[in-house]
């Protein structure tokens, strides 16, 4: 009983644990790609005031 107890409760930590790295990992995706478009906006513009 105490063990399957046990069991349960590392289970339960295990995936709060994954679910927060996955979490982490989506927002550092997601702020490489909002950096990336800040960045393409950014030579974008810069192109254009070469143009002009």
């Amino acid at each position: 009983m105490i063990s399957e107890l046990r069991i349960k409760k590392s289970i339960e930590y295990i995936s709060n644990v994954s679910n927060k790295l996955v979490e982490i990992r989506f927002a550092y995706i997601y702020n490489d790609f909002i950096s990336y478009k800040d960045f393409l906006r950014h030579k974008s513009y810069s192109i254009i005031d070469f143009m002009c």
